[in-house]
């Protein structure tokens, strides 16, 4: 993978995880209903991290790289999806539980 492929993912995951954990922190307490802007993050997840995940998979994976380059950006793209699928969850928690 480059240096310019690195630090692009590097600069979303570091985002990433700041805009998830700001989120997390600034929900609603248990018991109260959630808010509007919670159903349309909650969406924009949904929706807008596995397009993410397949721009990357198309521009910023590279065909010629080796078997060892290849096997870590699909590891990587595995755990983004965990991590996407770990936040759904709890936002569909917490969207549920008001």
């Amino acid at each position: 993978m480059g240096r310019r492929a690195r630090l692009i993912r590097g600069a979303v995951a570091a985002g990433g995880l700041l805009l998830v954990v700001y989120v997390l922190l600034i929900l609603p307490a248990p018991r109260v209903a959630a808010p509007a802007w919670v159903w349309r993050f909650f969406v924009a997840w949904a929706v807008g991290v596995p397009y993410w995940h397949f721009i990357e998979y198309r521009l910023l994976r590279d065909p010629a790289a080796g078997a060892p380059e290849q096997a870590e950006f699909r590891a990587l793209q595995q755990h983004s999806r965990a991590v996407w699928l770990g936040v759904l969850a709890v936002l569909a928690v917490v969207l549920l539980r008001g």
